[in-house]
């Protein structure tokens, strides 16, 4: 009897299985002038892959003799073989095209160990190592719906994930510099109903790694020697996907576990939490093929924050050639006066004020770039100094910022100077001279920020599992790898936002990444907010893509397989 568990690894072999079992069937009806037996026999493997004759002959109900003349044609044309060919009686035999479908999904049995001879056992894990190696269960061609002629520079893929990786392994096999993958997660959901099924399919811890293992391995093959691969997963199943990922990849590879904070400890978050510590952070697991070769890792850097940024308030810039030698200007007076300033404010629905400044550092890449290449080396904060530098400068007119020994001071009065103090000084200057925040960012990334305006990203709704699309940029600042060619892929795509974050991020440094995506094809959940304009995922997607598309006007074309 068939375990009512381990649903998915289930549902792909018996895919492969029909497909196989159908091809038999047409070929038996040319190869037998009498098919009915043949057709009947196979039948029968088909649901039992390995049987006696006396099996066969119970289950057909065809006289002993009519089946075992049938099994040795069967034999003799290549559908079936004898499990033991030295035994002369109580002969089995195996139906060679059928696969597993009544696979002992109780079995733990392990068959590779890593280098250091670390071993996951979990029930169902035979069954997943025969995924690895079995061909794709559809062929992926271009969509003619969704291509125009000359889209041809990124690939979306509409289907399972696992025929996907299988089908392109030829083309990108040791090639693919960053994947990506956020995961089913396996966890209770705080909001109903979902916009897709996201954890529905999993039932329980082994049916989660049934699932993921063969995906690992053959995500393993298809990246280059110094590649990495991410994967976003929540606390409930972290720790067997970390010993998953030493076994698949080895111990030795582990780059780091990075805690992204999404969330308050406030509000919904407290009154669905069942704990005294309400979760309010997910995880991202880094592993490379081989870390030997990964030297390309760039440093993060905080983005300013309020309390940084706290006290500058004045654009302070030479006024030469006329008098004063510098204008004193207010920071949100001076961003006003920049239309494009204003309309990223709007953009994002943001009120125009200092306090703000940090939150649209965080969430544009175009402001970001301004603050700190344009505008931190004009931003200054008034302090009172030491000692009085002026106060014998019978030179130094009063209201009139002068420089004296490289630093900006205004003579108040008689016995008053106020030193403007830079905001720059707290930042470094990259080797590209580009300048960065001073702060060094660890392996805690707070996104909190992210998580009120995430729903405005590239104007499509997701409400429940949509990633911050600055995640994804941070990931692609940390490879650094701009102008290879990096290929990154995401096998959980969702509505997109690998997708955008590349197309983004290319926009904002120059670089010449392509983005391989892939989606099942999955209804929108009825009752969700992203089924009153989208039947699909896949939709929802594409026309998240379309809207950068647009947006960014970077060239940016696709073509779609399915």
């Amino acid at each position: 009897m068939r375990n009512v568990k381990f649903q998915n690894v289930r549902k792909t072999l018996e895919a492969i299985n029909h497909d196989r079992a159908t091809i038999d069937r047409e070929k038996v009806k040319k190869l037998f002038k009498f098919p009915r037996t043949a057709t009947m026999i196979l039948n029968a493997f088909y649901d039992q892959p390995e049987q006696a004759v006396a099996d066969l002959v119970k289950k057909t109900k065809v006289s002993r003799q009519n089946v075992t003349t049938t099994v040795n044609k069967l034999i003799k044309y290549g559908f079936v073989s004898p499990v033991d060919p030295s035994r002369q009686w109580g002969q089995r035999y195996r139906y060679n095209s059928v696969v597993g479908l009544s696979e002992n999904f109780s079995s733990n049995s392990t068959s590779t160990q890593n280098l250091n001879g670390v071993s996951l056992q979990f029930q169902g894990r035979a069954a997943a190592e025969k995924l690895v190696n079995m061909p794709p269960t559809k062929k992926f061609k271009p969509y003619d719906h969704y291509n125009q002629p000359n889209k041809k520079n990124h690939e979306i893929y509409i289907g399972d994930n696992l025929d996907v990786m299988k089908q392109i392994m030829p083309t990108y096999k040791d090639r693919i510099g960053l994947i990506y993958m956020d995961v089913l997660y396996d966890a209770p959901s705080t909001r109903s109903p979902q916009p897709y099924l996201d954890s529905a399919n999993f039932e329980g811890a082994c049916d989660f790694l049934s699932f993921l293992y063969p995906r690992l391995q053959l995500a393993k093959q298809l990246l280059s020697p110094d590649g990495v691969i991410a994967i976003s997963i929540s606390h409930h199943r972290l720790a067997q996907l970390r010993l998953l990922m030493d076994e698949v990849f080895g111990p030795e590879q582990f780059i780091s576990l990075v805690t992204v904070i999404t969330s308050e400890s406030a509000g919904p978050i407290v009154g669905y939490s069942n704990y005294r510590l309400p979760n309010v952070c997910s995880y991202l697991l880094l592993f490379s093929r081989d870390i030997s070769k990964i030297n390309y890792l760039q440093r993060l850097y905080e983005p300013v924050v309020s309390t940084r940024l706290s006290g500058f308030t004045w654009v302070i810039e030479r006024a030469a050639p006329i008098e004063p030698l510098y204008r004193k200007t207010p920071l949100i007076d001076y961003l006003k006066s920049q239309d494009w300033v204003v309309n990223l404010f709007h953009k994002y629905g943001l009120k125009m004020s200092v306090a703000n400044i940090p939150s649209l550092v965080d969430m544009s890449s175009e402001f970001e770039s301004y603050f700190y290449n344009n505008l931190a080396h004009k931003l200054y904060k008034p302090t009172t100094p030491r000692s009085n530098p002026l106060k014998n400068a019978s030179d130094a007119c009063t209201g009139v910022i002068i420089e004296k020994d490289g630093s900006l001071f205004e003579k108040l009065s008689s016995s008053i100077t106020v030193h403007y103090k830079r905001f720059s000084d707290k930042l470094i200057e990259n080797e590209d001279g580009t300048i960065e925040s001073g702060y060094i960012l660890g392996n805690c990334w707070d996104l909190r920020s992210q998580k009120s305006r995430i729903q405005k990203e590239s104007n499509v709704p997701f409400h429940a599992g949509k990633k911050p699309k600055k995640l994804l940029m941070m990931l692609l600042r940390l490879l650094g790898k701009k102008d290879a060619g990096l290929i990154i892929a995401d096998f959980f795509a969702g509505s997109g936002t690998t997708g955008d974050a590349v197309m983004t991020q290319n926009k904002y440094d120059g670089g010449n990444r392509k983005f391989i995506l892939v989606q099942q094809y999955e209804k929108t959940q009825p009752g969700s907010e992203e089924a009153k304009k989208f039947r699909t995922i896949p939709q929802l997607m594409l026309k998240r893509i379309d809207n950068a598309i647009e947006e960014l006007d970077n060239g940016d074309t696709y073509t779609v397989f399915r």
